[in-house]
């Protein structure tokens, strides 16, 4: 049995002149612990080759657990061993 899993994301660049880069992933599960809801309804997209994410701001609840505050994370879910 797999782990789910989503890709994050990180901005480089200016305000409305950069590009998003993956970063690393987090498990769905930690996503959950930590009190992570989806901020902004608002979607960047993602491509690399054949790949494709929409990636969208999510903040904690919970601050005081979890550093940072908000994350970029994409919407694809993954299964990993």
């Amino acid at each position: 049995m797999g782990r789910r899993i989503r890709w994050l994301y990180e901005w480089h660049g200016r305000p409305g002149d950069g590009s998003l880069e993956r970063r690393g992933w987090i498990p769905e599960a930690s996503l959950r612990a930590w009190e992570y809801q989806m901020e902004s309804e608002r979607p960047w997209e993602f491509r690399n080759g054949t790949f494709a994410d929409t990636v969208r701001v999510w903040k904690t609840a919970r601050p005081d657990l979890c550093e940072p505050e908000r994350l970029l994370v994409g919407d694809v879910e993954e299964i990993v061993p």
